[in-house]
C-alpha cells in the first residue's frame, strides 16, 4: 500500500496512506499512533509486481 510519510522535528508525525484498486485511488488512511507509526521509518520501493523497468 503505498503511502506519504510527514515528519516533524525529523521524526514521523504522521501518514497517509493509499489504497489503490483497478488504478484508482479507493481509500485513504491517516495514521497518528506512535506505537505504528515507528515502522515508517522503513522506506521501501514502489513495485507493481510487473516486469523490472528497462535499464541500458
Amino acid at each position: 500500500m503505498p503511502a506519504a510519510r510527514f515528519l516533524a522535528g525529523g521524526a514521523p508525525d504522521w501518514l497517509l496512506a493509499f489504497e489503490i484498486q483497478g488504478g484508482r485511488i479507493t481509500g485513504l488512511y491517516g495514521i497518528r499512533n506512535p506505537d505504528k507509526l515507528h515502522r515508517a521509518d522503513t522506506v521501501r520501493a514502489l513495485d507493481r509486481g510487473g516486469p523490472r523497468p528497462w535499464k541500458p
